[in-house]
């Protein structure tokens, strides 16, 4: 869902251009481990298909991919990425809406009206009130977000 994300925001090609493909794995001859007696892939590598346009894959899928590389739960595709520089993509094109990501700040408490979200910030230089058409929820399932709204959160955290 990630490069989905991307996507939406118009950054996908800059972040594959950052993008780096998992490493193989090795098995060495013993004693000694100089030899390489197996060499396999982290993950199959398949082309995208339109219902399958993006890279998500956990291990049991893999494994179901290595019996049948076309089966349908996912393309196994994986890449890393370095959170810096996705980050620095993010931000440079979040700028681009006028928006700003400002991590030194923490939300204290929000209310919200038919108009806007007014949300109270604690900052470096104290606090601050400011006034927002939304207010994203991404902080996580122990977030003042999901208290105030009195949402309960599924699962474990």
């Amino acid at each position: 869902r990630t490069l989905k994300f991307f996507k939406m925001l118009g950054v996908l090609n800059e972040v594959l251009k950052v993008a780096h493909k998992p490493v193989e794995f090795q098995n060495y001859e013993l004693p000694g481990g100089v030899k390489p007696i197996k060499t396999w892939a982290m993950s199959p590598t398949l082309e995208p298909t339109p219902a399958r346009p993006f890279v998500r894959c956990s291990l049991p899928i893999i494994l179901i991919g290595r019996l049948n590389p076309h089966h349908g739960c996912c393309q196994p595709n994986a890449i890393f990425l370095n959170q810096d520089q996705v980050e620095g993509i993010v931000r440079e094109r979040l700028k681009e809406f006028g928006c700003l990501a400002d991590l030194g700040a923490e939300l204290l408490g929000f209310d919200q009206s038919e108009e806007h979200v007014s949300a109270e910030l604690s900052t470096k230089t104290g606090s601050t009130e400011i006034n927002v058409k939304y207010l994203i929820g991404a902080d996580g399932a122990k977030g003042i977000v999901r208290k105030e709204l009195g949402l309960a959160f599924l699962g474990e955290a």
